[in-house]
């Protein structure tokens, strides 16, 4: 199981440089004969699945990208093992919905509602669901099967990703370290630097060893901001020592 899950993470994050000058560039899926670039990727273990810029989701084959949902579908997406889950475009209330299924069938299950509250991206635990929430706290919520309901796991985030039983975070924070992780459903929290800012996080960054893995993307040129993504950035959990990737 640890290979596998090991073997995921590479091929997750092979595909980073990949996904990144699709972005840029449009190239990454099409759709009636028009390009869309990819705004997120998630990985299983035949390969990187893509979510694009207009709510599509494109899984690679070795050969081709091949879509396996329709655009407007959703806004964010995760695969944890053979489960995808989404949040879905608004629907006519306005209210966006939590929603997963196997990868290798078509019927959905959707979560319940939050209530008065949205969420804003999705990752996922195994097979449920975490979420950070439209609250004034920024809320990590995670639905749990065996109760059949969500509940508030942690208070501040702008970012999260949860692999191995771990909840990786980037805290509401620009001015110091905002890079944090934690046992997703509870624990002692651990703070990977004071100063180090990070502004997209995944992890778990070698194994089971629970070291996050960033990216950094922040550049000035005469005053005008140029976003720039990379490089990746990984810290050994003994050393605290952030080590700098090539892309």
């Amino acid at each position: 199981m640890r290979m596998k899950k090991s073997l995921a993470l590479v091929i997750r994050f092979s595909f980073v440089c990949i996904i990144i000058l699709a972005g840029l560039f449009g190239i990454v899926g099409t759709n009636g004969g028009s390009t869309h670039g990819a705004m997120k990727v998630s990985a299983t273990m035949e390969g990187p699945w893509i979510l694009t810029n207009d709510g599509a989701i494109y899984a690679y084959n070795n050969s081709e990208w091949i879509q396996k949902e329709p655009p407007g579908t959703a806004v964010d997406f995760s695969i944890c093992s053979n489960f995808l889950f989404i949040l879905t475009q608004s629907d006519a209330s306005g209210e966006y919905n939590v929603k997963s299924r196997n990868i290798y069938e078509t019927s959905w299950t959707t979560y319940p509602s939050l209530g008065t509250i949205d969420a804003t991206c999705v990752a996922c635990d195994g097979a449920e669901p975490v979420v950070i929430t439209t609250t004034t706290t920024k809320s990590v919520y995670k639905y749990y099967n065996n109760s059949q309901s969500w509940r508030s796991i942690h208070d501040g985030a702008t970012e999260i990703s949860v692999e191995n039983g771990r909840l990786f975070y980037l805290y509401p924070t620009t001015t110091n370290g905002n890079v944090w992780s934690r046992q997703v459903d509870g624990g002692t929290y651990k703070r990977w630097g004071e100063t180090f800012v990070g502004n997209k996080i995944a992890g778990d960054a070698n194994g089971h060893r629970g070291w996050p893995l960033i990216m950094i993307r922040t550049h000035y040129v005469n005053g005008i901001r140029i976003i720039i993504n990379g490089p990746l950035l990984s810290t050994p959990a003994r050393y605290m020592k952030w080590i700098s990737n090539p892309m």
